[in-house]
């Protein structure tokens, strides 16, 4: 899988951002502040659904704007899909896959695959065993994208 090309309109601090990836090893240089862990934090949201720096949607839209789009060309073996998600303030997210809406944003999970290293990603080693175990259900549903629906099930019976 790779990502050929990123678009974010309206996303953190980015109000339009085109940009076209080639193949190996990319880099992003800046200064703080520049806007640079927020590409990562898109690509992440993409893959997952959920940031790992805020835990809804509004930190994520651009100020003054009630959505914000994340777009992506990814190559798949043989294919090339363009993923689409809008996310949304105060209404559920939208997901398209090549233009075609999705029933739901979970039928994503898994077009997009990365691993993300981040600082609170410590807290797998020191941190509570809930930490660990959200770990391991994001692992699996980036490896087993229908499971998002089982876990979802699950956690609704805990609480």
């Amino acid at each position: 899988m790779r990502i050929n090309k990123l678009a974010l309109t309206n996303f953190r601090s980015y109000n339009s951002l085109e940009l076209e990836l080639q193949p190996g090893v990319i880099t992003f240089i800046g200064d703080n502040g520049s806007g640079k862990t927020n590409i990562a934090e898109s690509l992440i949201y993409l893959a997952f659904l959920s940031s790992h720096r805020v835990s809804n949607n509004v930190p994520l839209i651009s100020l003054g704007n009630q959505q914000a789009i994340i777009r992506a060309e990814v190559q798949r073996e043989d294919r090339s899909l363009q993923i689409d998600l809008e996310i949304n303030a105060s209404k559920a997210n939208r997901a398209r896959i090549n233009g075609n809406p999705t029933r739901s944003q979970r039928e994503i999970l898994g077009a997009i695959q990365i691993v993300y290293f981040s600082p609170e990603d410590l807290d797998l080693v020191r941190g509570e065993p809930g930490t660990r175990r959200d770990f391991l259900d994001r692992l699996l549903i980036t490896r087993t994208p229908r499971l998002a629906g089982v876990i979802a099930d699950y956690e609704k019976t805990r609480c």
